[in-house]
């Protein structure tokens, strides 16, 4: 099965935000291969779920490094960069887990 995700970079850590049905194949760690960036990785991924502070918080740090709010769902009015908190307080709108995958991308290019 093959499923496009938006990539995140947090803290160093790629992950893919989804609230998707399909989610559910990561309770536990299981293997998967990623390709980012035009590079192959073989890995593993594993599903955390994240209280909205934590939501809030993993989406300000993707858009810091280069996440795309508009690929994410998210609009802000004009030039308007939302806070963590802001963020948070859109809720289970925001998502409410990530599957954070087990490899270091050679570069954090989103």
């Amino acid at each position: 099965m093959s499923i496009p995700v938006n990539f995140n970079l947090v803290d160093g850590v790629p992950m893919a935000f989804t609230d998707a049905v399909w989610r559910h194949n990561f309770t536990s760690t299981i293997p998967v291969t990623v390709i980012h960036a035009g590079e192959v990785y073989v890995t593993t991924g594993t599903l955390v779920p994240k209280s909205p502070t934590e939501m809030g918080e993993a989406v300000r740090k993707s858009l810091d490094t280069g996440g795309s709010a508009s690929r994410m769902g998210t609009r802000t009015a004009g030039d308007h960069e939302p806070t963590a908190t802001e963020l948070a307080n859109l809720g289970p709108e925001l998502g409410s887990c990530a599957i954070e995958f087990a490899f270091r991308p050679s570069s954090a290019a989103a």
